[in-house]
């Protein structure tokens, strides 16, 4: 099949590949736009996660969970209840200021 029966004149041949031309440019017009929308959601998502991880360095540590088998000693263990470390009201469960009563 020769060009003649394709294109019957140089000027729709010429038409067809500007034609060509253009569906290509918007092709790559529209990767152009999905890329640069990827990108942008990628930094959004980093952006968040970096926040999120500036709040929780920002937020207080949880007190610690003191258990009565930490310590050696009840003695040991009414020291840090009267200095009132972290999780030491775990140590008096039933209130009456006298810590891990247990290790007498």
């Amino acid at each position: 099949m020769s060009s003649s029966h394709l294109f019957p004149s140089l000027g729709m041949a010429l038409l067809y590949n500007i034609d060509i031309i253009n569906i290509y440019s918007n092709i790559s017009y529209f990767d152009d736009l999905i890329i640069s929308y990827r990108v942008s959601h990628m930094n959004k998502t980093l952006l968040t996660a970096f926040c999120l991880m500036l709040v929780s360095a920002s937020l207080p540590a949880h007190a610690a969970k003191v258990k009565c088998s930490d310590f050696k000693s009840q003695k040991e263990a009414q020291a840090y209840f009267d200095a009132k470390k972290p999780g030491y009201k775990g140590l008096d469960r039933d209130n009456d200021g006298i810590a891990c009563e247990a290790l007498k």
